[in-house]
């Protein structure tokens, strides 16, 4: 086979996993058993991977909520990376959550590594943005929230950042 059709063959299965991965989605909580419990998905967005010939750059933007009284006004923001196949690289990170009804905000930053996959293991990578005094929740207060994820890869060449968002009501 020469180097073309390798070159297509491997393009097509790349595109395929993508696809896959993309459509399947993570299950994080059986709502059916936890009415309290909502979350808010983003689109997946997607960017150029900093290795370039590898599968593209994407990140989801979740927004989780448990809505018993004892868990009132806590917001838990995660985001969701698409793996690379050549090798792993660093993304920084900024959250903005707004308040659209307070106009209060809370902001974070965090660095986090996208790891190399191979056929056996996840095909994502997982970081938590989290306010501080960290407690794994931010508090944005009770209302609808408006919550921005700028994503800036980096790796063997400088590609642009992502920006993601996802919209959510806290109770």
């Amino acid at each position: 086979m020469d180097h073309t059709r390798k070159n297509i063959s491997a393009l097509a299965v790349a595109v395929a996993a993508t696809s896959l991965i993309l459509g399947a989605g993570m299950a994080h909580a059986d709502t059916t058993t936890d009415p309290s419990y909502r979350q808010d998905d983003g689109p997946t967005c997607i960017g150029t991977n900093p290795n370039i010939i590898d599968l593209p750059f994407t990140i989801k933007v979740t927004a989780y909520q448990n809505e018993l009284r004892s868990h009132h006004n806590r917001l838990q923001v995660t985001t969701t990376m698409l793996g690379s196949v050549n090798a792993p690289y660093t993304v920084d990170l900024s959250m903005r959550a707004t308040n659209t009804r307070t106009r209060a905000t809370v902001s974070a930053r965090l660095t986090t590594r996208v790891d190399k996959i191979g056929f056996l293991t996840p095909f994502y990578s997982g970081a938590y943005l989290d306010d501080q005094p960290y407690d794994g929740y931010i508090h944005p207060g009770v209302g609808p929230v408006d919550i921005t994820v700028v994503a800036q890869p980096h790796g063997r060449v400088p590609v642009g950042p992502v920006t993601c968002r996802v919209h959510t009501v806290v109770v």
